[in-house]
């Protein structure tokens, strides 16, 4: 039987050693290689070539999806799950949306974490369904609509809401509606804040 190698990524080394354990008692795993920061990870990954990689999302050098999206520069077709304690709906869109093919928490079932290594190891997401139900309530509790989209844009430049309302042939009580619809959504109290999330998110195309 062909063993998937692992690549673990995480800053303490008791937990490292515990998922080593855990891992190499299955007969088709194999830990090929351990990191301890996002530097390392990188230069493991290219190294090794994991058939899956294991990735904290708090690293002491950079964030976790930093280190997705470098390994994912030079192997897009990289098979990475993020493995963490963090659970916010912001950091499991973020994840997702730069490639991870997994999310899963430390207090996962061990039973869960082998099926999420398989499922990866063979192409497939895995995303366990407390993980799946929060991403879906974010992801709908936050959509914006194509006008606020192109409000928003708008106001990354630098418009006013009078300037908004001349360049898109609305009143200005028009565009300040679709604002505080944008900062509801955003769950935000200003606008800049509101911009950087878009941009965070994806939702902006050049970054300010």
């Amino acid at each position: 039987m062909e063993e998937i190698k692992i690549l673990l990524v995480d800053d303490h080394t008791i937990v490292r050693e515990g998922l080593r354990m855990l891992i190499e008692l299955q007969d088709d795993m194999l830990v090929v290689g351990e990191a301890a920061n996002g530097a390392e990870a990188i230069t493991c990954y290219r190294k090794m070539t994991p058939d899956v990689t294991l990735l904290d999302l708090m690293l002491p050098d950079m964030c976790g999806v930093d280190v997705l999206k470098k390994i994912r520069h030079f192997d897009p077709e990289a098979s990475i799950a993020i493995l963490t304690t963090f659970q916010r709906e912001e950091d499991i869109y973020l994840a997702l949306k730069s490639g991870a093919r997994g999310y899963l928490l430390k207090d996962s079932p061990k039973s869960e974490l082998f099926e999420a290594i398989r499922k990866i190891k063979d192409g497939e997401h895995y995303i366990p369904p407390g993980i799946a139900s929060k991403l879906a309530a974010y992801v709908s509790e936050s959509s914006l609509t194509t006008r606020e989209l192109e409000i928003l844009a708008l106001i990354s430049e630098g418009y006013a809401n009078k300037e908004i309302a001349a360049k898109m042939y609305i009143t200005e009580g028009t565009v300040k509606t679709h604002v505080n619809h944008i900062l509801h959504k955003f769950s935000v109290k200003s606008r800049t804040k509101a911009v950087k999330i878009a941009y965070d998110r994806g939702l902006l195309r050049n970054s300010p």
